[in-house]
């Protein structure tokens, strides 16, 4: 059985705001995306017949959540499998019907391994999915001579907008730009003389720049080439530790150590402190006060407000290690190196033989050391540097 579908692909296209992770890389027809198709196929592959069907659906999936929540687990198959653990797939346990992800067993050692992604709110899901529906309507502007960037700090109002009414402004607007006065202005001084535009619609209020392309690029490549990120504020220690937490006693006392797998969708690079905070506690400085009455600091200690330190303290203990990895994607597949995080207190420490980078807390010091990875991921899965060559296929054609 095959992930992807084996048919002639000729668009080259960009992937449209709305479109899924999976239905993307299906399509394309680069010869990155080949590489990777090949290489995903041949993990799925690996999988046992039962487990292809019931993971099928899944990386097919519209929904991106579900597509990388389902493509981790499959990493995390081909990662064991590769280390030559015996894998059992959602494994029995005694006094509970239900099922851990996986049980890896070596000569000397077994453990049980639970795969967990990070999700945001559903309020923020739905506007992700309203913007990337404004956006998909918006790159039926016509290829022009201009680029648009789109302020990442505009107002959203309580319905969709209508990105018929705002692709007709725009395309009035950029129609009325004079290309030739405002491309050497931008060539000598930059962003702060590109023209700009505010358009309200449904409560919305969106600041758009227009900015000139170069003359080799005119009438070719998308209008809608630029959109600046918006910015969220959030607590990661608190989002890991959420996580966590619903994982944590799921299956009661089991007879070999329990490791709880954390992917972190919404991080490219996830931050070691955060993640020390949200398992060993937060890191707090007293004050005193001096004789002038001025603060005076004093001792730096860990709160009890960490995954496995309480109160009480400890706790979590069925848990013998956290496995992190940041944002995992079909492209960087052979960049992204987890990072074991041990449990001091575990009632049944992870001896498991892993490949990654573990990290272990001393409670009497409050300090970590990290033991380097055996084996990066690119050796793991015998890649070769550079795999697989994204660097041509967002090129304008």
């Amino acid at each position: 059985m095959k992930l992807f579908a084996e048919v002639p692909r000729h668009d080259k296209a960009p992937a449209a705001h709305r479109e899924g992770e999976y239905a993307f890389w299906n399509r394309h027809a680069s010869e990155a995306a080949q590489r990777i198709r090949e290489v995903l196929d041949s993990w799925f592959e690996a999988l046992p017949e039962e487990s292809q069907r019931e993971l099928l659906h899944k990386l097919r999936s519209d929904d991106d959540g579900e597509f990388q929540a389902s493509l981790w687990e499959l990493y995390l198959h081909e990662v064991f499998r590769r280390r030559g653990f015996r894998v059992e797939i959602h494994p029995e346990v005694p006094d509970s019907t239900r099922r851990p992800d996986f049980r890896i067993r070596s000569e000397d050692e077994a453990a049980y391994i639970e795969a967990t992604a990070s999700t945001g709110p559903l309020e923020e899901k739905r506007a992700d999915r309203v913007r990337a529906d404004l956006y998909d309507g918006l790159e039926g502007l016509e290829r022009g001579d201009f680029s648009l960037v789109i302020d990442p700090d505009f107002e959203e109002g309580p319905n969709a907008p209508s990105a018929r009414r705002i692709r007709e402004a725009l395309e009035s607007w950029l129609a009325s730009l004079d290309w030739a006065a405002l491309r050497p202005a931008y060539e000598e001084e930059g962003f702060a003389t590109v023209p700009t535009l505010d358009i309200q619609d449904n409560g919305w209020n969106i600041t758009f720049h227009a900015i000139p392309k170069p003359a080799e690029r005119r009438g070719r490549g998308r209008t809608l080439a630029v959109l600046a990120g918006r910015v969220t504020v959030s607590d990661p220690i608190q989002s890991i530790r959420r996580q966590l937490k619903g994982k944590a006693g799921r299956y009661g006392d089991l007879p070999a150590p329990f490791a709880i797998a954390f992917l972190d969708r919404n991080n490219d690079v996830l931050d070691g402190d955060d993640v020390v905070s949200a398992l060993y506690g937060r890191t707090v400085q007293q004050f005193g006060r001096g004789p002038n009455g001025m603060p005076v600091p004093g001792d730096i200690y860990r709160a009890r407000d960490g995954f496995w330190k309480g109160p009480p303290d400890p706790r979590n203990t069925r848990v013998s290690a956290i496995i992190t990895a940041p944002n995992l994607r079909p492209h960087n597949l052979a960049d992204v190196d987890p990072v074991v995080w041990h449990n001091p207190w575990a009632a049944l420490p992870l001896d498991a033989p892993l490949p990654w980078a573990a990290v272990r807390f001393d409670p009497a010091t409050g300090e970590t050391t990290m033991t380097p990875a055996t084996n990066s991921a690119h050796e793991v899965f015998e890649l070769p540097p550079g795999w697989p060559g994204t660097e041509d296929m967002f090129k304008e054609d």
